[in-house]
């Protein structure tokens, strides 16, 4: 386990500074509004093997446009398996959503979902655990602050509990939240105590138009039970990221009074061609 774990570190600090950096230099090359949300976990290392495993997946968009264009995209993959070459039980899976959009009145949003699920029959006395590894990318990025907004959202949740009471024994999250402009930016992680932390890697840089957040988690989950247990292993995440634009406060009332005065002339071309009416002697 240890030789897997320290495999797990090597390979998130080499990916950390690969994956920040071009995100960071990619952000200035992006047009109009865009936001990006992504995750993936992997479990691995299990002192026992699942008596049965599940995974889960889901995505969906919405698009709205009525001046200028947005597309949204989503995807998300899982697998549990028993059969690997450490000759132990592994589990991978990862979402990611995208948004874009140009023009001054649209909307979009993307959202995805992933899970796995292991179950466990932990004997009294026994010990069980595992080695995760979690990391989450958000980015945001608009042209114009005034009329546009960005947001990207990460959550991703262990929790083990009993599968007969469904009483949860023990939890883990890591989530972030990014807005451009950046008004709302957080990274977080919450934990209990049979969790513990090898390496926890933050980044977050934010201005009035762009915004990203890389956070990259190492850790082992142990605990010994004190009776027997039938333990469910569920790990979740759900990824978004939206795009909008409204058109400012002034453009909207430039085109109510345009509206007025059409209105309004076409009002007084009919009581004009009413009157005409009256006036004209009729043509037999």
């Amino acid at each position: 386990m240890k030789l897997a774990s320290n495999i797990a570190q090597k390979i998130l600090w080499a990916t950390v500074p690969l994956v920040t950096v071009s995100t960071i230099a990619a952000l200035p090359s992006q047009a109009a509004t865009f936001s990006r949300s992504s995750a993936n976990a992997f479990v691995g290392n299990f002192s026992h093997d699942p008596y049965d495993t599940g995974t889960f997946t889901n995505t969906f968009t919405q698009t709205f446009a009525t001046s200028g264009e947005v597309t949204a995209q989503a995807d998300a993959e899982a697998f549990f398996t028993t059969e690997s070459v450490s000759s132990s039980a592994t589990g991978f899976n990862f979402s990611t959503s995208e948004s874009f959009g140009t023009g001054t009145n649209f909307f979009g949003a993307a959202n995805s979902f992933s899970s796995i699920i292991g179950q466990f029959q932990i004997a009294k006395g026994e010990t069980f655990s595992f080695d995760f590894l979690s990391t989450l990318e958000l980015e945001t990025s608009v042209d114009d602050p005034q009329t546009e907004t960005a947001f990207a959202a990460s959550d991703i949740q262990f929790e083990l509990f009993d599968s007969v009471s469904g009483i949860t024994l023990d939890s883990f999250g890591l989530f972030g939240n990014l807005t451009s402009p950046g008004t709302w930016n957080s990274l977080g992680i919450e934990s209990s105590d049979s969790i513990s932390l090898a390496d926890v890697s933050k980044i977050l840089l934010s201005n009035e138009t762009e915004s990203v957040a890389f956070a990259g988690i190492l850790g082992t989950y142990s605990r010994t039970f004190d009776s027997s247990v039938d333990l469910t292993l569920r790990e979740f995440k759900a990824n978004k990221a939206s795009v909008e634009a409204v058109p400012e406060p002034s453009e909207i009332m430039g085109t109510i009074v345009a509206l007025g005065l059409l209105l309004g002339s076409g009002r007084l071309r009919m009581k004009a061609k009413k009157n005409a009416s009256k006036v004209l002697p009729s043509v037999e």
